[in-house]
């Protein structure tokens, strides 16, 4: 009886196997379109409504996933009576004053030291963004 048991799990694993490689597929077309139509951004006026009305004409400026929402994909849609209202940017976010103090106060010391292994390590570090306006060497490693 166990046997068959064991033997049913397996007909079904084997089933459903082809099924996996079509779940790891992947259709960039999509990601690529989105891409090419948001290369050139300008600037949104401060002040702009987006609303179902007229979402269409920013839609260069908005992420993949958001025009999905405002187009109804996957069964998700935004409300009919979305409004984003566009107001400044703030350059580095909303950071608490604390965290930009010791930006300020310990950035310049921050560094990086590479290991005998390869590996690349913070030196220095005390608070704060570590590397603010990165520069080489290693600039690549201190944006991440």
């Amino acid at each position: 009886m166990r046997r068959r048991v064991y033997l049913a799990i397996a007909g079904v694993l084997m089933g459903l196997l082809p099924s996996l490689g079509w779940a790891q597929s992947t259709d960039r077309s999509e990601m690529d379109q989105w891409l090419k139509a948001s290369e050139h951004q300008g600037d949104i006026p401060i002040g702009t409504k987006i609303t179902m009305a007229n979402w269409q004409q920013y839609k260069q400026f908005m992420p993949l996933g958001m025009i999905e929402l405002f187009e109804g994909r996957y069964g998700w849609k935004m409300p009919a009576d979305v409004e984003i209202d566009v107001g400044p940017s703030h350059e580095g976010g909303n950071l608490p004053k604390g965290w930009i103090e010791a930006t300020e106060k310990y950035g310049p010391q921050t560094g990086v030291e590479v290991l005998p292994n390869g590996h690349y390590v913070l030196k220095n570090y005390q608070g704060g963004t570590p590397f603010p306006n990165p520069q080489e060497p290693y600039k690549g490693w201190k944006i991440l």
